[in-house]
């Protein structure tokens, strides 16, 4: 049997403090090594659901209730019940899709996302040399957008969209 998690949402009245905890805490990379990173819900087999759990209560903000799908954890488990649509269909790949060959489809397994735009002819590398400014500006418009996904902060996109676009540019030059 397969099951279907589904992430409750911060604008779910059911939200709470120990959610917001769990998410922050490890929840995400959990959640993302799943195959979920971008993703509102996952589907797994009973097995990977059991590993799922075990890691999910080691998490602070996790309800180890008997029931999975306790009302106060940021994930609600439902069983899955399979579409007339085949599998393969549901998860193709756009033909357009850059999709790496091999183990370079995604970043890592800790956090399933898959491999940047600017860093796919260097997939295989281990490490890549950016400019200190480049550097710099990214992690400041990370710092900014962490700030303002906590509501502490301006939105500065168009900002941290230029930050990548800055780095992105610099990775390149240098490959």
């Amino acid at each position: 049997m397969d099951y279907e998690l589904k992430i409750v949402r911060e604008t779910d009245p059911a939200w709470n403090e120990s959610m917001d905890s769990w998410w922050n805490n490890g929840g995400a990379l959990l959640w993302n090594r799943y195959g979920g990173f971008g993703k509102d819900s996952l589907v797994l087999s009973a097995e990977e659901l059991e590993s799922f759990l075990e890691r999910a209560r080691t998490i602070q903000g996790w309800n180890s209730s008997p029931l999975p799908d306790a009302e106060t954890n940021p994930v609600i488990i439902v069983s899955f019940v399979k579409s007339s649509q085949p599998e393969a269909a549901r998860e193709a790949i756009p033909p357009d899709s850059h999709a790496l060959p091999g183990s370079f489809e995604s970043c890592c397994s800790d956090c399933g996302r898959p491999i940047h735009e600017a860093l796919r002819e260097m997939a295989s590398r281990d490490s890549v040399t950016v400019s200190v400014r480049a550097m710099n500006h990214l992690l400041n418009s990370l710092a900014e957008a962490i700030a303002f996904s906590r509501q502490k902060g301006p939105n500065n996109y168009r900002t941290w969209e230029a930050s990548m676009e800055e780095i992105t540019a610099d990775i390149q030059c240098r490959s």
